[in-house]
């Protein structure tokens, strides 16, 4: 099954990604007001939250995958 292509309409779309290049963008400021998950607070990450994959341990990652459903 094929994917949609996906339509923002332009207002929708430049609200979104205003700024993104320097961390603005709906997405990042979203991201920025995000309660930290204590779920994740062992993990390497970026300064917006997100898990640095590459630098966490073989059993952080098995750890993260089984929380957010992911069989290994």
């Amino acid at each position: 099954m094929k994917r949609q292509e996906v339509f923002w309409h332009p207002e929708i779309g430049r609200a979104l990604g205003k700024g993104a290049w320097k961390g603005g963008g709906l997405h990042n400021e979203t991201t920025k007001r995000l309660i930290p998950s204590p779920e994740i607070a062992t993990l390497h990450q970026t300064k917006l939250g997100v898990p640095v994959w590459a630098e966490t341990s073989e059993k952080q990652r098995s750890d993260f995958l089984a929380l957010i459903g992911v069989k290994t």
